[in-house]
């Protein structure tokens, strides 16, 4: 390697590599113009990370192919500035673990105890059935799921916080418990969290004192119910849906805001206590194949909900419409509907049973 010194704009250099000599070649070439050129500036940073994994740290691992977790040759390990092999599977005493798209990493036997994983867009994690995990509590997020994450397994403890970015998703497909493990995470808006059951298994579920993005319940055959209950608030930050084959059975007493669409393919229950269903979001729905029953109802100060499917307002409750409800389908009210707010009936879509009540400047 020549090393010998080098004159670049009026001063002189020494460069081990051909890597540093151009990283000096491009700073003196920022000096000699006497700019603040941030986008030099960045352009320089950049380059002078090439050939050294820009991003990368020694001792990370990525994913190299859709396989069980604990074989070697899943991974590579970034080392000595290079991607290899790794010697052996990742754990929560490697650095950041990333599963790259299109791969989708089975965690296969019980007792893995992992942090620091990225699952990227596109890519999918499995915990098959039974098996045992843990995610550790290390620095910042320690499980950040931009893809998939089906966790069909058995009992998840959860010391590490997890973050659902958006269009990431998580699956729940086992009757493991689920509460503990959401008590340390957090959904995007547009993050979806699935409950998928089937007429031989019936998820865990927890929705009180829950904040989801997309929440969904799905069957993959036969029927099941999820069954909901307590005083905590229930918080859907992106759209709620009860898929074909599933009851939404829930004796929640504690308010259930919506901000996004409210689809009902399914079959939906109350049961004892005051079911409140509240509605946040504006350009949004409520429609669905299935049966639709409300008991406390309110659509909130600048919330607009169309109603695209027939629904009913139960005896005995009180709706409120603060904001505007549109009808393009059939209401049925055998209760009470206050309306400070904008009522407005579409082609298509009417008033049945109860008159509503106007008040202040209602329309």
């Amino acid at each position: 390697m020549n090393t010998s010194p080098r004159t670049l704009f009026g001063k002189v250099h020494y460069a081990s590599t051909p890597n540093t000599f151009f990283c000096q070649a491009l700073s003196a070439f920022i000096d000699h113009l006497k700019k603040p050129a941030m986008s030099l500036l960045v352009f320089l940073f950049m380059a002078c990370g090439v050939g050294k994994g820009w991003g990368q740290s020694e001792g990370d691992f990525r994913s190299a192919a859709s396989a069980n977790w604990n074989v070697n040759t899943t991974w590579e390990r970034f080392t000595a500035g290079n991607w290899v092999v790794a010697p052996s599977p990742p754990s929560s005493t490697d650095g950041v673990i990333t599963i790259k798209s299109p791969h989708n990493v089975t965690i296969s036997s019980s007792g893995l105890s992992i942090d620091q994983v990225v699952v990227d867009a596109g890519a999918q994690v499995t915990v098959a059935a039974t098996i045992t995990s843990t995610l550790a509590d290390g620095t910042g997020t320690d499980l950040t799921i931009n893809g998939t994450w089906l966790n069909q397994g058995g009992t998840w403890t959860t010391t590490g916080t997890w973050a659902v970015n958006s269009g990431g998703t998580y699956i729940h497909n086992t009757t493991s418990g689920i509460a503990t493990p959401l008590g340390q995470a957090t959904f995007n808006a547009a993050s979806n969290f699935i409950y998928r059951g089937s007429s031989t298994l019936t998820p865990a579920v927890s929705t009180a004192g829950r904040i989801y993005g997309n929440l969904s319940f799905e069957s993959t055959s036969g029927s099941w119910t999820a069954s909901t209950s307590g005083a905590g608030t229930l918080t859907i930050n992106g759209n709620f849906t009860i898929g074909a084959s599933v009851t939404y059975s829930t004796a929640q007493t504690g308010v259930m805001s919506f901000a996004g669409d409210f689809t009902n393919n399914g079959t939906l229950t109350n049961g004892a206590g005051t079911q409140n269903y509240t509605f946040t979001g504006s350009g949004k729905t409520i429609s669905g194949s299935g049966a639709i029953s409300f008991e406390t109802f309110n659509v909130n100060s600048g919330a607009f909900v169309t109603a695209n499917s027939a629904f009913t307002q139960a005896s005995g409750f009180v709706g409120t419409i603060t904001g505007t409800l549109a009808l393009s389908a059939t209401l049925t009210n055998n209760a009470t509907i206050s309306v400070p707010g904008t009522f407005q009936i579409n082609q298509g879509g009417s008033l049945v049973g109860t008159a509503a009540s106007y008040s202040g400047t209602s329309t």
